[in-house]
């Protein structure tokens, strides 16, 4: 997944209220902050009992981003496992939002089921994703939250196999109570498109969160930026 290394002013001020939003209303408390016995108790003494016990519980959750862009036009009769996936304009919950998310969440192990890793072999996408959610599921069995990425999951829906989404599905399906892991989704198309599907089953409408387009002076500041930068002149240095 490519995340972007830098953002102009214009879009990191559009961004950052978002991500603030989804940090505070969608991302439970136990994930936000790293669960260290180092870090809970105050002497060595109390540290030694306490980790004796058991660590405070983490239970699992999951949070699936949408939107669609301003051209966007819903399709509720869109068809899962297609030979080549739909697409559809969107204001940057998959390409911009997720990754800014993510760098808010980078004290937690990632396992990453981005379509680019899953097909990318030589083992196959049943393969990979099964070994992710092993790895995931070990780390929060060694008493540390994990986070699992599954960016555009609408369009694994779409590509993968149908015992390869079968395989999927039923995974995530398990992720429930005291399991530690958070599951972290976002899809290309718009919730009304999906929450009939199987997508939908995964992630009902309280876990979901729609970004929406930039507004008009948003994107006019964005703009205005770039074009700012491209009028400046070059530097030229003193050849005498």
């Amino acid at each position: 997944m490519n995340v972007p290394q830098l953002l102009p002013a214009s879009v990191d001020s559009f961004l950052s209220p978002l991500v603030e939003e989804v940090m505070k209303e969608r991302v439970p408390e136990g994930f936000v902050r790293r669960q260290r016995v180092e870090s809970m108790y105050g002497n060595e003494l109390e540290r030694v009992v306490r980790a004796l016990k058991a660590r405070p519980t983490v239970s699992a959750a999951r949070i699936l981003l949408h939107g669609r862009g301003q051209m966007g036009k819903t399709n509720s009769k869109v068809a899962y496992h297609q030979p080549l996936p739909q697409l559809h304009p969107t204001p940057g919950q998959s390409t911009h939002l997720l990754p800014s998310l993510l760098s808010q969440l980078d004290h937690l192990p990632v396992f990453s089921l981005a379509p680019e890793r899953i097909f990318s072999g030589p083992a196959s996408p049943e393969e990979l994703i099964s070994s992710a959610m092993r790895s995931a599921l070990r780390a929060a069995g060694q008493g540390s939250p994990a986070l699992l990425l599954v960016p555009n999951i609408d369009v694994l829906a779409d590509i993968l196999p149908p015992q390869g989404w079968r395989m999927l599905h039923s995974a995530l399906e398990t992720l429930v109570g005291p399991t530690a892991v958070l599951v972290l989704a976002s899809a290309s198309r718009h919730y009304a498109d999906l929450a009939r599907g199987e997508v939908g089953e995964l992630f009902p409408p309280e876990t979901t969160y729609e970004m929406q387009p930039p507004a008009a002076e948003q994107r006019r500041a964005y703009f205005a930026q770039v074009l700012h930068r491209a009028e400046e002149k070059p530097f030229y240095f003193d050849r005498k």
